[in-house]
């Protein structure tokens, strides 16, 4: 009897078997806008590459349901406008 009752409470609940969601390309959209913010303060028109990458992997990651697609698009785009207003200030 005390080895049914084990078996019954080690069992998972069904809302359980649940795959776990793959954000890498959120991930990845999101270390991309960190880097483009980061260039911005050095290079300022370098920051361009990183932040559209971060754009477009966010947008798709948006499209899959992933959580972190809106992290990359926020910064992404935060990296863009940085850069252009970091150089017309005039940082190198």
């Amino acid at each position: 009897m005390q080895n049914q009752e084990n078996n019954t409470a080690t069992q998972l609940p069904a809302n359980q078997h649940e795959k776990p969601s793959k954000d890498t390309l959120g991930i990845v959209g999101m270390i991309l806008g960190i880097l483009g913010i980061l260039s911005s303060f050095c290079c300022t028109f370098l920051s361009l590459l990183p932040g559209l990458a971060a754009i477009v992997c966010g947008v798709i990651a948006r499209n899959q349901g992933q959580r972190y697609g809106l992290t990359g698009i926020i910064l992404g785009t935060i990296a863009i406008i940085g850069g252009f207003i970091l150089a017309l200030v005039g940082m190198p």
